[in-house]
């Protein structure tokens, strides 16, 4: 034990030097990397990544819009939930058994409706269509359920990027499709045409081109969910 002492002193005490005064790597930098600046990011930049994922081929700028759209759908839903939940409230402190406002009653309270933001985000990139919330077990037996739900969404705005209309939402698909064919030539003749969202044909006639798109418009209004 004792020579072994003796052996690992010795080469600790021929280490000194080095130890002292090492020998510097050229390729080793003292100095802790720049970390990358954050990107800036709004509030709809979250509607347009989850837009981009399923519509990769849609223009910079109708992502954009559509995603702003989005946000903005958001925030009103919100501040109709919160009105209506005041309402309700009132309504059952002075014995009222249901008020319905009409507007914004359709989207269910986050409990009904389980879905997360990774599953939406993994049905926009398989390509599948994200459903509908269910009805929940009071509803299916007459009691108070939120309904008319794309009434309360307003999923449909204009395609067109340079339409002033282009981040205002119908009332209704009727009044969008109205939109298209007066300021958008698309009548008489409802030639088949390229969405303009993923960029696969939309078929001739007014039914095939409104189903179409509207699917479209339908399905992305649900992220404000």
């Amino acid at each position: 034990i004792v020579e072994d002492v003796k052996t690992y002193t010795q080469c600790l005490m021929d280490l000194s030097s080095s130890i002292d005064c090492p020998a510097r790597d050229p390729e080793y930098h003292d100095q802790v990397p720049k970390l990358p600046a954050l990107e800036k990011r709004n509030a709809h930049d979250y509607y347009a990544d989850l837009i981009r994922i399923k519509f990769p081929k849609a223009s910079v700028d109708l992502v954009k819009y559509l995603g702003e759209a989005n946000w903005e759908r958001y925030r009103r839903l919100e501040a109709e939930r919160a009105t209506n939940a005041s309402t309700e409230m009132q309504d059952a402190v002075a014995g009222s058994i249901f008020h319905d406002s009409g507007m914004g009653s359709s989207v269910p309270p986050r409990t009904i409706y389980a879905a997360t933001d990774t599953s939406y985000m993994s049905s926009l990139a398989d390509g599948d269509r994200p459903r509908i919330p269910p009805l929940s077990e009071d509803a299916k037996k007459g009691h108070l359920f939120e309904k008319h739900l794309y009434l309360d969404l307003r999923p449909y705005t204009c395609f067109y990027s340079k339409c002033p209309y282009n981040r205002r939402a119908f009332l209704d698909r009727k009044t969008w499709i109205d939109h298209f064919c007066l300021d958008h030539g698309l009548t008489p003749d409802w030639h088949n045409q390229s969405c303009p969202l993923c960029f696969e044909a939309t078929g001739n006639g007014r039914s095939p081109i409104q189903r179409h798109l509207a699917r479209h418009m339908e399905h992305i209004s649900l992220a404000a969910l």
